[in-house]
């Protein structure tokens, strides 16, 4: 009687104790107050913790999970896909790899592999346009309807390629230092095949330089049509 006794207290200690205080601590015995689990290494004692090791499929496959859970963290052991052996954190919709590694949902800085095109891009999913900068200045802008415009977030035409210039520099400069055109343009309809504007009075819209010992021309115009210029 005396020794179940002595087991009921132990439990109901350890039961309050657990209900009390919600931290648990290896290793330690004063886990941290804002921390549910501490794990304490030490000289004497030394250690780390060893997370699930599976082999993922892509990361936009939960599998061998059988859904997306956020917050899910593992080591993924296998190559295959787009992912490569290394720590993988689930977003609730993909994996993520931690750190620098190539093969993740993220755009490396220094290159990418197992990239799909027409599956995989930079830019936007909706109809915000898209910005590219230097410096934390825009340069290139690509707008929502298709058009593309350089140093100008604003375009005043509807050409597909515009390109803009306030300062004593040529808004579009081209050089050519091989047999062919320094800048070809052909236009298959009404309007023109290149239009370039240049606010500044010491700067020239178009300039082409065409660097060779040919008798190719440095700016080429072609209108395929009867009310427009090449």
């Amino acid at each position: 009687m005396f020794t179940i006794t002595r087991i009921l207290v132990v439990i109901t200690t350890f039961i309050a104790t657990t209900i009390s205080f919600a931290q648990v601590g290896v290793g330690t015995t004063t886990p941290n107050a804002d921390a549910l689990l501490e794990i304490n290494s030490t000289v004497a004692n030394p250690g780390g913790v060893l997370l699930p090791r599976m082999a993922l499929v892509m990361t936009t496959n939960p599998a061998p999970l059988s859904a997306d859970v956020a917050g899910m963290i593992v080591y993924n052991t296998a190559t295959a896909g787009d992912v490569t052996p290394g720590f993988y954190y689930n977003d609730g919709a993909i994996w993520i790899k931690l750190g620098a590694g190539t093969a993740s949902a993220d755009w490396s800085i220094s290159g990418n592999t197992g990239t799909a095109a027409g599956t995989n891009f930079i830019g936007t999913t909706d109809g915000v346009d898209f910005v590219t900068r230097t410096n934390n200045i825009e340069r290139m802008r690509v707008l929502s309807d298709g058009r593309v415009s350089v140093n100008n977030a604003t375009p005043f035409t509807t050409g597909h390629l515009v390109s803009h210039s306030t300062t004593a520099s040529h808004a579009l400069a081209v050089q050519s230092t091989s047999t062919g055109a320094g800048l070809y343009s052909q236009k298959t309809g009404a309007g023109f095949g290149v239009h370039v504007d240049a606010t500044n009075a010491a700067a020239g819209g178009v300039f082409s330089d065409l660097n060779n010992a040919g008798s190719d021309d440095a700016v080429i115009g072609h209108a395929n049509n009867s009310g427009g210029y090449g």
